[in-house]
């Protein structure tokens, strides 16, 4: 079976894209040519040092002097536009595309007779109010449960695991998303078994 990481990162790195007013034009169009030309450019040494200083510039008049900083912040500011704004148009633009490659992914496992578990990942800030800020998890929930996707939302898990231990977000998580060695050992605990459901689970060509 395949286990999907849904992160809220993965539907707001969206918003770095040009089309969704960042500076960013994206991987796949940074890395395709439209000439041989464009092509031998490429190749160039300078060229390529001249699109990095380039992007450079573009990355700090965006985010300041410390790019990683920066960054940091202006993903947690994007994660918080997905939770209090989930109406906005570009977040229902950036959600179409997130769940549209979800849907690829699940397609492609499903031609191969494989199973999926979608499993959401909280940002740390939902867990000081996970019923007010759920509005992503929310989102697809609709999308998985309408079209029968297995899917495990650990933020309902996860806060009520610190109601009842008493732990705090720092325990679980180092920063806005990614987990501690505490967090990943209580995680794991609550995936396993879940996946083990769906492995023993009976399968239409059971006999």
């Amino acid at each position: 079976m395949w286990l999907v990481g849904f992160v809220l990162n993965d539907v707001t790195e969206m918003f770095y894209l040009t089309r969704f007013g960042g500076a960013d034009e994206g991987f796949q169009l940074r890395h395709s040519y439209a000439s041989q030309w464009d092509r031998l450019l490429s190749k160039s040494a300078v060229v390529y040092q001249v699109q990095n200083i380039v992007r450079e510039m573009k990355a700090k008049r965006k985010l300041g002097d410390d790019v990683r900083l920066g960054a940091i912040r202006q993903q947690a500011l994007d994660v918080e536009t997905l939770m209090k704004s989930p109406d906005q148009a570009n977040v229902k633009i950036a959600w179409d595309i997130a769940l549209a490659d979800l849907q690829r992914i699940v397609d492609h496992c499903a031609e191969r007779g494989v199973d999926v578990l979608v499993v959401a990942f909280p940002f740390a800030v939902q867990l000081s109010d996970p019923e007010r800020l759920n509005a992503p998890q929310r989102v697809l929930a609709n999308y998985t449960h309408a079209r029968g996707i297995e899917t495990l939302d650990l933020l309902p898990v996860l806060a009520e695991h610190m109601r009842v231990t008493g732990v705090t977000a720092q325990t679980l998580f180092i920063d806005h998303d990614h987990l501690t060695v505490e967090g990943h050992r209580l995680v794991a605990s609550i995936v396993a078994p879940r996946i083990a459901a769906i492995l023993a689970a009976p399968t239409e060509d059971s006999p």
